[in-house]
C-alpha cells in the first residue's frame, strides 16, 4: 500500500483530511510522484476534484512548475489540467507561462527540463476555446513569439498548440487577425 493509495481511500470518506495530507507531499522535480498525486484527484475513488478551491488548485499547479513532465507520465496531470482549463482557464494558462519562465531560469546542467511534453497534452486544453478570455490567451502567446529576445523558440510552438486547444479554428482566426494587424518587419525573424 502506498501513501497515495491511503490518501485516495481517505478522500472517499473525508476529502478535507485527505487534502491536508496531499498538500504535505513533497514533489520536488519528480514526475512520477506528481503523476501519482494527480491520480488521486482524477479517480472516482479518491479526493473529488470538485472539492478543491481555486486557491488549492493554484497551489497544486505552483507545486508542479519545477516538475519535468515527460510524455510517458502525463495522463493524470493532463486530466487535472483539463478540469482546470474548464473551471479556471486563467490558472491553466498562467501555469503554462510559469513553466516556460521557469525553464529560462535553469542553469545549463539543469536544462533537461521540459516545460511541456514533446507530444503535447491530449485533454488539458481541448475546450479552452469556450473561455471568454480565449483570444487574450492566444494573443499572449503570439506576443511571446514575436519577442525577438525570447530564447524559447523551441517551446513556443508547443505552448501555442496547447493553449490553442490543438490549433482550434478559433485560435487560428485570432492568429490570422494578429498577423494581419502587424507590420511585416515585426513578424519576420
Amino acid at each position: 500500500m502506498t501513501i497515495f493509495w491511503g490518501i485516495a481511500k481517505l478522500g472517499t470518506k473525508d476529502s478535507e483530511k485527505a487534502k491536508k495530507l496531499l498538500f504535505k507531499v513533497k514533489i520536488g522535480r519528480n514526475s512520477t510522484i506528481a503523476e501519482k498525486m494527480f491520480a488521486i484527484l482524477e479517480r472516482k475513488n479518491g479526493i473529488p476534484i470538485e472539492t478543491l478551491s481555486k486557491d488549492e488548485i493554484a497551489q497544486l499547479l505552483e507545486n508542479i512548475v519545477p516538475v519535468n513532465i515527460y510524455d510517458s507520465e502525463i495522463y493524470h496531470i493532463d486530466m487535472f489540467l483539463s478540469h482546470v482549463s474548464q473551471s479556471y482557464p486563467d490558472l491553466a494558462v498562467e501555469f503554462m507561462l510559469n513553466r516556460l519562465e521557469y525553464s529560462k531560469t535553469l542553469e545549463d546542467e539543469e536544462k533537461k527540463y521540459n516545460p511541456f511534453p514533446y507530444m503535447g497534452f491530449k485533454y488539458a486544453f481541448k475546450d479552452i476555446s469556450q473561455s471568454p478570455n480565449f483570444s487574450k490567451y492566444i494573443r499572449t502567446v503570439i506576443s511571446l513569439a514575436l519577442n525577438k529576445k525570447d530564447k524559447n523558440s523551441f517551446w513556443l510552438p508547443r505552448l501555442f498548440k496547447a493553449v490553442s486547444g490543438n490549433y482550434s479554428k478559433a485560435a487560428l482566426n485570432v492568429l490570422l487577425e494578429e498577423l494581419k494587424s502587424k507590420d511585416e518587419n515585426t513578424i519576420t525573424a
